[in-house]
């Protein structure tokens, strides 16, 4: 007689199969089902759409299987998914927001990774981290696949004339379907999924040497062109639901200046979560706007009024926002260490422990 045990599906370490059709195979070895990090759970991964998540709950319950979601998004996103129907009523939900915040700081804060971000001028064990470095570059932003809202992105910044100015990767490759990609032509093109304007998109890469320097989805290992830009772009997961991930997660570990390309009110929601935006350098009112094209106009053009600023007026700039920056990485940290006693116990007993014990180590001020 086999030992039933918990089936754990997570963003990063999905099977090959739907996971509705592994509940279906393996449900007589299934004592629970934990969706980890269910924070994608609307797009095309994790779990699939909507439709293969709910084929994977009412696989559950055909079984008696309890499940059980670990989300950052329920708090914002409510409305992505009919939680009164009757299929939900046997799952628990466990939300906490600054659950990508958290992870970041973990994986940033291991031996080999913190050594690397650390040689890279990135020390996420200092807390002046970033706050007095040579500025290269107006901006960062680190993109792997072509979403659409990312093309949208590259394409204003081309319009302004304003890729050179930026230390830019865009791999656009789909690299968790295939590993090894070395075709010239990118993928946003060959499958026409924007219609480009002004760029004529390539693979970009930030390099040290021929080491290739931004492994995605690898968010916690930096380039060392981040300590050296005056504010990352964050290319967000998604243009519809409001998450902090693993990529707006590192600017506010790393004292950086950011801006968001995502939803609607993304920043007036990351104000909501208590942390302060920097009003003295960006107009946030490109925020609330509904069309999409125009909000990310707003977007770029508080990237394009800073563009023949020189770099000892951008170092300055960051000064004057110095209180904003550090208090924001505090209150990340603290946001980090308030995991639910629920999750801490869920995640105990599944045996893929998520610790914060290293952040803990980390200095708040």
């Amino acid at each position: 007689m086999s030992t039933k045990a918990i089936k754990f599906f997570h963003i990063w370490n999905l099977p090959k199969e739907p996971t509705s059709v592994v509940v279906h195979n393996e449900h007589e070895s299934i004592s629970h089902v934990i969706l980890f990090s269910g924070t994608e759970y609307a797009y095309e991964r994790t779990c699939g759409e909507v439709e293969e998540l709910e084929k994977t709950v009412d696989a559950c319950n055909q079984y008696g299987i309890p499940v059980t979601m670990l989300t950052a998004t329920y708090t914002y996103n409510k409305n992505l998914i009919n939680w009164n129907e009757d299929r939900y009523k046997n799952v628990t939900i466990i939300d906490w927001p600054p659950y990508w915040i958290a992870c970041m700081g973990c994986m940033i804060n291991t031996v080999t990774t913190y050594e690397r971000n650390r040689d890279f001028g990135n020390d996420i064990r200092d807390p002046n981290t970033n706050l007095n470095t040579n500025i290269e570059y107006l901006f960062l932003s680190l993109n792997n696949q072509p979403r659409l809202h990312r093309c949208l992105t590259m394409d204003l910044l081309a319009k302004y004339n304003l890729i050179d100015k930026g230390a830019i990767a865009w791999r656009d490759v789909m690299r968790h379907l295939e590993e090894t990609r070395t075709d010239v032509v990118c993928e946003s093109v060959k499958e026409n999924i924007y219609n480009w304007k002004y760029w004529t998109p390539k693979k970009m890469t930030l390099t040290e040497g021929d080491k290739f320097d931004t492994s995605f989805p690898e968010w916690w290992i930096l380039p060392r062109h981040y300590s050296h830009s005056f504010m990352h772009l964050v290319p967000e997961c998604d243009d519809n639901v409001f998450l902090i991930s693993e990529k707006a997660a590192v600017p506010l570990l790393f004292n950086k200046l950011f801006l968001a390309a995502g939803p609607k009110n993304y920043h007036a929601n990351v104000k909501d979560m208590g942390f302060k935006l920097y009003d003295e350098l960006f107009d946030y009112s490109f925020d609330s706007e509904d069309d999409q094209e125009l909000r990310y106009e707003g977007l770029i053009q508080n990237i394009n009024k800073y563009r023949d600023k020189s770099s000892v007026e951008l170092e300055q700039l960051i000064h004057s926002v110095r209180d904003k920056l550090t208090f924001n990485r505090t209150h990340a940290l603290a946001l980090a260490r308030t995991m639910p006693i629920r999750w801490t116990e869920l995640i105990d007993v599944s045996q893929e422990r998520l610790t914060i014990d290293e952040i803990n180590k980390l200095p708040l001020v």
